[in-house]
């Protein structure tokens, strides 16, 4: 028996005791299962008069010690369209000793709205008390909810990513030295290395 072998018996197990199930009561006996290990937790945020799930908060109990860790600076990041309900999923990452991204929370969330990320924001806080070493937040440009960061994070900083300055930076260039009349050799003397 290989590896592929494995994954297929346990593949079929998981399937045979989720027949019958809807989503939602699939994600919460996954949840459920993912709480027993010991150090992991998960969080809901759900619409009492509704019932619509607003977020899904999680962390493995080896995310937190990487945090502990490396928590002067970290990254936070939205990814869309992620799955078929179109939930975004909210990240949180730090950089460790081989200044390599590792990803130390993740959320799923209804919309980017500031009571979805505040809620995050502050479920990550409970569970991670070294966020007060947080310095430093880096961000994309389109990272709407700024002001809720500022306030989960009133002695950090912001930044956007080097890549978005950069971006940013060279649209500018070429936009001017449009307008003044620059032809293309010029523009690329102005940022050499970045076009």
């Amino acid at each position: 028996m290989d590896l592929r072998d494995v994954h297929n018996v346990l593949a079929a197990g998981t399937r045979k005791n989720q027949v019958g199930k809807t989503d939602e009561e699939r994600t919460v006996s996954h949840l459920h299962e993912f709480c027993e290990t010991d150090g992991n937790a998960a969080t809901l945020s759900v619409d009492d008069s509704s019932g619509l799930v607003h977020a899904v908060c999680f962390q493995t109990a080896r995310q937190k010690r990487l945090f502990k860790a490396f928590p002067e600076v970290i990254l936070v990041d939205t990814t869309h369209d992620t799955n078929k309900n179109k939930y975004k999923l909210f990240s949180i990452q730090v950089d460790d000793v081989f200044g390599k991204g590792q990803y130390v929370y993740h959320s799923q969330v209804e919309s980017e709205m500031a009571d979805n990320l505040s809620f995050c924001l502050k479920e990550f806080k409970e569970s991670n008390p070294a966020w007060v070493n947080i310095r430093v937040v880096v961000t994309d440009k389109d990272f709407n909810e700024k002001d809720v960061l500022a306030d989960a994070f009133p002695d950090a900083r912001q930044l956007i990513r080097q890549f978005h300055v950069i971006d940013y930076l060279r649209k500018q260039v070429f936009y001017v030295g449009t307008r003044c009349g620059c032809g293309p050799e010029d523009k690329k003397i102005l940022l050499p290395r970045y076009s």
